[in-house]
């Protein structure tokens, strides 16, 4: 090898080196010898050259660590560092007045103030995003409706529930834009519906065989859905093409739609067409609901059963009722396009021993239904089972039905009762009659007589029929119930607490589940309703004849879509009020 200079050595240790050869001799001749660079050589290196690559190499390592221990202990070391600061100025504050430190307390209390009000706030977005959000508008659609009637009826008594209506009094809420109908069906409205969540628009069906769009924002026609029945129809007759159930789901995408031809029908809202049609009933479709938030499609026939469909995708669900149940084998359409391949029948539930009369779903698989049976069923899908809840001796069947919130429900009786249950009890919580309340009486104008009708005896006849239909407001306390006796019944409910809660809120005075509020007069069958979700307005089906059938008849009813206002302009922009 090369012979090193004298203090090579100490010139290598502070400064960096020159790049060095190294001839090694292996045996062979003088020219076969080799170029070895020393980078490649660290033996070579004395001693400061080597303590310099162990310090790289553990220098190295101690970054690492340092960088491990930073992430793993950050938050410790930070937590440390925020309660040092507490103590220190704690410690610069032990000899403050008590002045300051009152101030500080209430500027606490402000934090946690503020603090409650977020928390409560987003509280909320998480219920209402979710579909659990309780709403209280009963009290003030009632404040509402009261002065509605103040400028309207001028009457002597002193609150809207013990109010008597005359035709005069309902001519005089039409002039005043309270109650507004829309002209386009030629016979008896049987149905509405709120096209999707926005509610600017709704559908109605009637017994012309027609369905109709309408824009609420500007009360009029949008477009028709299905025309009226013509004398040139050769397929069916009129009679056979009646509308009798429509629902529409959450997205305002699908619209079905049930009638005599025991067919169901799934129109296109954007494209206006029908895509699929669903065979298998017996009977008359009379009854349609989706799920909340949901395409899962129920519908009700008079041939006593229940059948759903998955109008989203073909996902099927293994579902059957106690009873006996179908498999989903089914295929058969009447004409689908490739829009409406994807929706499928899943299931037939059984159990009913009559005519199914209504159908509700809220946001679980728990569809209620009511039938001529005197009954109300529970179908617990997921479990592939159902409740039957019956009421008293005396009831007799419902005609309608609707799920104010989860596990709650009320049902319309033919008597006039107002039924309110619990999934939990087998008998109703709460009974009240449509007739029995304040507010029912009414005039003696021979006028009236002509206008409501009159019984056998001579006498006016207004209080002939029992509860057609019944709506509530989503998640809310505010119901309404309409029959053929000329009112529109408004109730405010109570599903929250238990009796004796409620009590002891009301300093233990009795207070019933079911309230009975202010009235709206509409003439003739109110044959179905549904509520905005913040209870501005609802709409209505209104006719001359029940919706399933003609055993009864207001002569000089309207056949109309009726827009009826519940709240006035200052009570919708509170809100945050309502919930």
């Amino acid at each position: 090898t090369k012979k090193r200079r004298p203090g090579s050595s100490s010139a290598l240790a502070g400064t960096k080196r020159s790049k060095q050869t190294t001839k090694i001799d292996f045996g062979k001749s003088k020219d076969d010898d080799y170029d070895i660079s020393s980078d490649d050589e660290p033996e070579i290196y004395d001693g400061d050259d080597a303590s310099m690559n162990s310090s790289d190499e553990s220098g190295g390592s101690d970054d690492d660590n340092d960088e491990e221990e930073t992430l793993e202990a950050k938050k410790i070391r930070l937590a440390r560092s925020y309660l040092d600061k507490v103590t220190s100025i704690q410690a610069k504050e032990e000899g403050s007045s008590s002045s300051s430190d009152d101030s500080e307390d209430e500027e606490d209390s402000e934090e946690e103030e503020e603090y409650d009000r977020v928390s409560d706030k987003l509280a909320r977005k998480r219920l209402k995003r979710q579909g659990n959000l309780e709403q209280l508008l009963a009290d003030k659609v009632n404040t509402s409706i009261s002065q509605m009637y103040d400028t309207a009826a001028k009457t002597t008594t002193t609150t809207a529930a013990n109010t008597y209506f005359t035709k005069e009094h309902a001519d005089t809420w039409i002039k005043n834009k309270n109650v507004i109908y829309l002209r386009g069906h030629d016979l008896t409205v049987t149905c509405v519906t709120f096209a999707s969540e926005d509610e600017s628009s709704a559908f109605s069906g009637s017994k012309d065989n027609s369905i109709i769009m309408w824009d609420l924002e500007r009360q009029q026609k949008k477009q028709i859905v299905c025309p009226l029945y013509k004398n040139t129809d050769m397929q069916h007759t009129r009679n056979s093409g009646e509308v009798l159930a429509l629902a529409a789901s959450n997205d305002g995408r699908y619209l079905a739609c049930g009638g005599r031809d025991c067919l169901v029908k799934i129109y296109d809202i954007r494209s206006n067409t029908n895509i699929k049609t669903f065979i298998g009933h017996k009977g008359a479709v009379t009854s349609l609901c989706f799920r909340k938030h949901s395409n899962q499609l129920f519908s009700g026939s008079e041939d006593r059963c229940i059948r759903h469909y998955d109008i989203a995708s073909g996902h099927t669900q293994t579902i059957s009722s106690a009873g006996n149940s179908s498999s989903n084998s089914e295929n058969n359409n009447g004409g689908s396009t490739a829009a409406g391949n994807n929706m499928i029948y899943v299931d037939t539930l059984y159990g009913h021993q009559g005519p199914i009369t209504s159908m509700s779903c809220y946001l679980s698989q728990k569809p209620i239904s009511t039938a001529r049976d005197r009954t109300l069923r529970l179908w617990k899908l997921q479990d592939e089972t159902h409740l039957i809840y019956r009421g008293l001796s005396t009831s007799t069947f419902a005609d309608c039905s609707c799920i104010p919130k989860e596990d709650y429900f009320l049902t319309g009786h033919d008597n006039g009762d107002l039924y309110l249950w619990n999934s939990g009890k087998k008998k109703p919580i709460s009974i009240v009659n449509h007739y029995d309340t304040p507010g029912n009486l009414y005039t003696s104008s021979e006028e009236d007589g002509d206008y409501y009708g009159q019984n056998d005896d001579g006498k006016k006849n207004r209080t002939s029929g029992g509860i057609v239909s019944v709506a509530t407001a989503p998640n809310s306390d505010l119901a309404l119930t309409g029959s053929n006796n000329g009112e529109l019944r408004m109730w405010k409910l109570d599903c929250s607490i238990e009796k004796k809660k409620r009590e002891q809120h009301n300093n233990n005075k009795s207070v019933e589940k079911i309230q009975p509020l202010c009235k709206i007069p509409i003439h003739g069958f109110v044959n179905q309703m549904e509520i905005s979700r913040k209870g501005k307005f609802a709409i209505a089906a209104v006719g001359q004849e029940h919706r399933l059938g003609r055993w009864e008849r207001v002569a000089k009813a309207k056949n109309r879509f009726a827009i009826i206002k519940l709240r006035g302009n200052d009570d919708e922009n509170n809100n945050d009020a309502d919930e």
